[in-house]
Parts: C-alpha cells; sequence; structure tokens
C-alpha cells in the first residue's frame, strides 16, 4: 500500500492504534481528523532519533519546496529541513497530529492553504527572511493561541488566519503593508491588535466577527479600510467615547474621505468616529463609498450633493439617521439596504426617483416621508422594513415596483395614488397588518401574489378600470372581502 485518501479514518472515534507501513508515501488531508482517542495518544512525539529516521518519509520536497507532509500518527514536533526555500501549497493541509511546527531559516514565502486546517497546532516558529504569508495559510487552525510574524513579511493574504477561534494575540511587524480580505475574520478570542505604521490598506471583512477585540491602533498610514473590516466587533463597538471631537475631526478629514472630482469614492471607516459630516463641494455619494461601514451612527449630507449612488450607505449597520439635503435628485439601487438601524428617514422634495432595494432590509425603519415630487418607486424598494407601520405614495408616482413593500408586516394602512396603473408582482405581498386597501381607477391589473398572506387584510375596494387579476394575487387572504369602487360587495 502506498496511499491513504483524503478523510479516510474520519470520525473514526474508537480507533486507538494504527500501524502505517513504510511503502506508504501519501496521505491525504484530514486522513485520521476527529479520531479522538488516536490524537490524544500520551506519547507526545517520536524521538529525535526517530524523527531523523522518517525524515524522508515525512517530507515531499521538490526544487527546495515542501510540497507535503506525510501526516504520521505519533510526530507531534514537527521539524522542517534546512534547505526549504518555501512551503508549497497545502503542503500541510488537514494534518491533525503536529502541535508544533518549526520553519527554518532561508524560508522565503508560506504558500496558500500551506497549514489551512491543521487543528491541533498550537504552536509555530516563522523565521526571519519570509516575505508572504499566503490566502488561507493558517485558516482553521482553531488550537492557534499566538503566533510572532517577523519583520521580514510583507503581505497577509486572505484568509490567512480565517476562523482561528483561540489565536489571542499576534504581532504583526513593521514591514507589512497589506491586511487581506477576512485576514482575521471569526478570531473570536483575539483581544487587541496593533497595526503598524506602513500599512496602508485592510482588506474587505478583516476582522470581522472578532467579538473580544478591545482596541485596535490604525496608523496614519492607512488609506484603504474594506466594508465590514470590522463588523461583529462588538466590544469595538460599543466603546464610550461617543465620537472623535471636532477639532480630531478636522485633523483627519482628509483621511477620512477619497474624492475624486467632486465624488465621495469612499469612506474610511475608522474606530471611534460616529457622527459623520461629509464635507462641502461634494456633489455625488459614489457607489459603495460607506457601503460596510460600522462606526458611523450619523451622516450629515452637505447642500450641493445631486446624487446618491448605488449601495452607497449598505450594510451601514448602526446608523441611526442620515440628514439628507434638498437637492438631491435620485437614490441609488440598495443605496441604504441592510441598514438595520435606521429608524427615519426625511427624503427631500428635489427627489424623483427611489432606486430597486434601496431601503430593503431596514428593519427598524419606522417611519419615512416620500416626498410630492418622486415619480418612481424601484423593486423591492422597502422589502421587509419589518417596523414600518404607515405610508402616504404622493399623487406624482405612477410606478411602483414589483415586492416594493413585501414583507411589510407592520403596514397598517397605505394609499395608492390615481396615477398607477398596475399593481405589480408582489407588492404588498406578506404585509400581515394590512387591513384594508382601496385600489384607485386607472388600476388595469394586479399582478401575481400581489397581496399573498395579507392575513388581516378584510377589505379591497376594485375599480371599474380593472381587466387582469395575476394568479395568487389574494392566496391565503382569507378574511377578505371585494367591492367595487361604489362600495357594493363583490
Amino acid at each position: 500500500m502506498t496511499s491513504i485518501g483524503k478523510d479516510a479514518f474520519r470520525d473514526c472515534k474508537s480507533l486507538t492504534s494504527i500501524t502505517i507501513p513504510e511503502s506508504v508515501t501519501s496521505i491525504g488531508s484530514g486522513a485520521f481528523a476527529g479520531c479522538v482517542h488516536l490524537l490524544s495518544q500520551e506519547r507526545d512525539s517520536v524521538s529525535e532519533k526517530e524523527h531523523a529516521k522518517i525524515i524522508d518519509r515525512l517530507f515531499t520536497i521538490r526544487s527546495n519546496t515542501l510540497v507535503r507532509y506525510l501526516d504520521l500518527p505519533g510526530v507531534r514536533n514537527v521539524i522542517i529541513p534546512k534547505g526549504i526555500t518555501s512551503i508549497g501549497d497545502g503542503a500541510f493541509d488537514g494534518c491533525v497530529f503536529p502541535t508544533s511546527i518549526t520553519i527554518p531559516e532561508g524560508v522565503t514565502s508560506i504558500g496558500n492553504e500551506a497549514f489551512l486546517r491543521c487543528k491541533n497546532l498550537k504552536s509555530i516558529t516563522i523565521p526571519e527572511g519570509v516575505t508572504g504569508i499566503g490566502d488561507r495559510a493558517f485558516s482553521n487552525c482553531n488550537s492557534l493561541t499566538s503566533i510572532a510574524i517577523p519583520n521580514s513579511v510583507k503581505s497577509i493574504g486572505d484568509r490567512a488566519f480565517w476562523c482561528c477561534y483561540n489565536l489571542k494575540s499576534i504581532t504583526i511587524p513593521e514591514g507589512v503593508k497589506s491586511i487581506g480580505n477576512h485576514a482575521f475574520w471569526g478570531c473570536v478570542s483575539l483581544t487587541s491588535i496593533t497595526i503598524p505604521e506602513g500599512v496602508t490598506s485592510i482588506g474587505k471583512d478583516a476582522f470581522e466577527g472578532c467579538k473580544s477585540l478591545t482596541s485596535i491602533t490604525i496608523p496614519e498610514s492607512v488609506t484603504s479600510i474594506g466594508s465590514g473590516a470590522f463588523a461583529g466587533c462588538v466590544h469595538l463597538l460599543s466603546q464610550e467615547r461617543d465620537s472623535v471631537s471636532e477639532k480630531e475631526h478636522a485633523k483627519i478629514i482628509d483621511r477620512l474621505f477619497t474624492i475624486r472630482s467632486n465624488t465621495l469614492v469612499r469612506y474610511l471607516d475608522l474606530p471611534g468616529v460616529r457622527n459623520v459630516i461629509i464635507p462641502k463641494g461634494i456633489t455625488s455619494i459614489g457607489d459603495g463609498a460607506f457601503d460596510g461601514c460600522v462606526f458611523p451612527t450619523s451622516i450629515t449630507i452637505p447642500e450641493g450633493v445631486t446624487s446618491i449612488g448605488n449601495e452607497a450607505f449598505l450594510r451601514c449597520k448602526n446608523l441611526k439617521s442620515i440628514t439628507i439635503p434638498e437637492g438631491v435628485a435620485s437614490i441609488g439601487k440598495g443605496a441604504f439596504r441592510a441598514c438595520i438601524n435606521l429608524t427615519s428617514v426625511t427624503i427631500p422634495n428635489s427627489v424623483t426617483s427611489i432606486g430597486d432595494r434601496a431601503f430593503w432590509n431596514c428593519w427598524n425603519l419606522k417611519s419615512i416621508t416620500i416626498p410630492e415630487g418622486v415619480t418612481s418607486i424601484g423593486q423591492e424598494a422597502f422589502k421587509d422594513c419589518k417596523s414600518l407601520t404607515s405610508i402616504t405614495i404622493p399623487e406624482g408616482v405612477t410606478s411602483i415596483g414589483e415586492g416594493a413593500f413585501k414583507g411589510c408586516k407592520s403596514l397598517t394602512s397605505i394609499t395608492i395614488p390615481e396615477g398607477v396603473t398596475s399593481i405589480e408582482d408582489s407588492v404588498f405581498a406578506y404585509c400581515e397588518s394590512l387591513t384594508s386597501i382601496t385600489i384607485p381607477r386607472g388600476v388595469k391589473r394586479i399582478g401575481r401574489s400581489a397581496f399573498k398572506d395579507c392575513i388581516n387584510l378584510a377589505s379591497v375596494t376594485l375599480p371599474k378600470s380593472l381587466q387582469e387579476t395575476g394568479e395568487d394575487a389574494f392566496q391565503g387572504c382569507n378574511m377578505l372581502r371585494f367591492y367595487h369602487n361604489k362600495r357594493r360587495p363583490i
């Protein structure tokens, strides 16, 4: 026998001993994962003498690259032989026996997924000279508690330490320039981290879900923080300090906003900046400018802004209030989507269109004023706004998109203007608190599932102009009676 396949003996929980013959040259990732008795053997490691005897079996090396490690039972403390210059992609992927690994001097790179899912690895020594830590290099190393990264490292790859649940401390050296997307995602035991001067970018969701993180230092060199970089950092987000002072705000204003041709392209989501005042001179909020920013609780948009781009404030989960000035003509697609703490918003009279999904999943939005100038409401614009109780649609609106108010479970009343000629598919589906509605004169069509499962809807007044009622338009409306426009039951 020469090979044992991937996950071959996974979760053989009663397995207490196994003999691997010398003919075996390949053991697949996770071959002994979950073999709890085998993994808890008292013998901590083979002796140095034994290690020397089997070293040729343990390591597959090609052109000074460690291609694969043979995950033999009993080998806990792994010493990678000298002469290696790089740890190849997936070299230790799924190895369950090592608890410590020593990387020799001379190694300059750690490949993608090099130590992925080494679930019992507690410590590792990375030597000076390593310049990069690859994507997912230590992802899911659940027992890793601390790691020292040498000064020679310039970049930390995407998901490099993803879901290292027990990682409590890490030192990021001066030489690092970038921290990848999701790099420390789900490191729930990490309490503090200092990002050194020289780092210019922190990737998307880099520290998301680091629930124990209480402090972080962001140097002045950082010019880019990806969306959701600190999402779910509950202690960091609940710091008593409400906001930086106006004086401090003025000092860092050039860092906070990336502006090109009077368009706010990106906001830098710095901890401590709660009340954001966008500088004057901006004429548009660009697509995704605040996407995933978790620290702002209020944002003031200055006069002069005429457009709010697509997904401009997407997933600003702690945003409670925003001031939109007169002059803004349009609110882009998904502009405030998933702003789950936004309770109210006033849309100025200058706005003529509300984009698709503009306020979708704004769970705590209780009231909104739609001005007279609006002519169209996009698809799913207010979908799943579960706290919205009432809304008046002004006379100028001629188009309400599919699913615009779907799932607005607290909506008790709504007025549809005369200019609307079609009630689109699913537009009021699952509005469980809606009790009555009048379809205005001129409406020719009621779409599929338009009022589906409006379980408290008791009366609907239909116009003579109605020509078509879609499939399941009133399915689940068990209390319903229909009236034509003179209020006589149908």
